[in-house]
C-alpha cells in the first residue's frame, strides 16, 4: 500500500515538469440570454485570467477565472427592460491543439452570483438577487485560432445546465456565447524550472 502511494505521489509531482506551462489574459463580448422567459439576446462583456496547461502538441488543460456580465434585455410599451447579472466563472477547458493554430475545447463552467439588477427605462436599478441562486453551472463548447506568439482569438458557446430561479418553475439557464482576444505570456516555457 506504501509503494503504491509513492508511485502515485512520484508521478503527480513529476507530471507538471511534463507539461508546458503558459499563463495569459483574455477579454471581450459576451452575448447572453436567460432561457425559458421570452427574452432577448444582449451584448454584454467578460474578462479575466487563465493558465494553460499542455501536456503534448495535441492536449492541453485549460483552467480560467473570469468576470462576466450576462443576462438578458427586451421591451414593453417602448421602454427598455434589462436583467443584468454578475458572475465569477470558474471554466476548466480541456483542449485538442492542431498544427495548424486552430484549437477546439470543451469542459465545465462553474459561476458564483456576485449581483443581479434589473433597469427599466432610465430608473435606478432594482437589486433582484434574492431571485436567483448563488451558483451556475454550464458546459462551454468553443474554437480557438492561437498564433505563435500567444496571441489568440476565439468564441465558446455556453450551454446552462441548472436552473438559476429560486423557484422551480419556471426554470431559468443561463446560455450564450463568449466571443473575444487572449494572450498567453511564458507560452512554451517548461514548468518546474
Amino acid at each position: 500500500m506504501k509503494k503504491i502511494l509513492l508511485l502515485t505521489v512520484l508521478a503527480a509531482l513529476s507530471l507538471p515538469t511534463m507539461a508546458q506551462l503558459g499563463v495569459g489574459l483574455k477579454g471581450g463580448a459576451s452575448n447572453f440570454a436567460l432561457t425559458g422567459e421570452d427574452k432577448s439576446f444582449i451584448y454584454l462583456y467578460h474578462f479575466g485570467g487563465l493558465v494553460q496547461i499542455r501536456f503534448s502538441d495535441n492536449f492541453s488543460v485549460q483552467p480560467e477565472l473570469l468576470y462576466s456580465k450576462q443576462g438578458n434585455g427586451y421591451e414593453e410599451n417602448d421602454v427598455k427592460i434589462r436583467n443584468l447579472l454578475d458572475y465569477v466563472n470558474i471554466p476548466v477547458m480541456i483542449q485538442f491543439n492542431t498544427k495548424s493554430g486552430f484549437t477546439f475545447e470543451a469542459g465545465p463552467e462553474l459561476g458564483f452570483l456576485l449581483g443581479a439588477k434589473n433597469k427599466i427605462g432610465d430608473q435606478t436599478p432594482t437589486d433582484i438577487k434574492s431571485g436567483f441562486k448563488s451558483t451556475n453551472l454550464s458546459l462551454g463548447l468553443g474554437l480557438l485560432y492561437r498564433m505563435k506568439m500567444g496571441l489568440g482569438f476565439g468564441m465558446r458557446y455556453n450551454i446552462g445546465l441548472s436552473n438559476l430561479s429560486v423557484q422551480s418553475t419556471p426554470e431559468t439557464k443561463s446560455t450564450g456565447a463568449y466571443m473575444g482576444i487572449s494572450y498567453i505570456f511564458f507560452a512554451g516555457r517548461k514548468t518546474g524550472k
